[in-house]
């Protein structure tokens, strides 16, 4: 069974347009997940660099 062009063409933007939904609804957890990973990364830099000064000091 063929499906004509058009059919396919509305399957296509049916589906591209269900995968822009659901990226938009994730990204801003991806960003939140990303943010908080960031400053994490900054708290253990900060950590790290503090008992490094603290043990050249000694």
């Amino acid at each position: 069974m063929t499906q004509d062009s058009s059919q396919a063409l509305a399957n296509t933007a049916v589906s591209m347009t269900a995968a822009t939904i659901t990226i938009t609804q994730v990204q801003p957890f991806v960003t939140l997940i990303a943010g908080l990973v960031a400053i994490f990364s900054g708290i253990m830099a900060i950590r790290y660099y503090y008992n490094a000064t603290k043990k050249v000091k000694k």
